[in-house]
């Protein structure tokens, strides 16, 4: 449970590393609840699951789904005209075959 004085804005500083989180920095994070369809969510669960595999600890879901968001900011890409997530899709799949 957050303490009333660590929640500024709904953002809140961790003071130490734990399971799901960053180990790295002193970044202020802010919970948020995605829906995603079920497709995606096994998706991660087996990326998750295949890094237990190749180490002796697995990277949680919101490690991958952290460090994804991370490398498309430090990308640059911009979503300027898609109006769909489709259209989104598309982008970053022609993006990434590109290079």
């Amino acid at each position: 449970m957050m303490k009333k004085k660590d929640v500024k804005q709904g953002t809140r500083k961790t003071k130490k590393p734990g399971p799901g989180r960053p180990s790295t920095g002193r970044e202020e994070t802010r919970q948020a609840a995605l829906l995603i369809p079920v497709s995606v969510s096994d998706w991660l669960d087996e990326v998750t699951l295949g890094t237990k595999r190749n180490a002796t600890e697995a990277i949680s879901r919101s490690m991958v789904v952290r460090a994804i968001l991370r490398g498309i900011m430090k990308s640059k890409i911009r979503f300027d005209g898609c109006q769909t997530e489709e259209e989104i899709v598309d982008y970053l799949q022609k993006r990434i075959h590109s290079k």
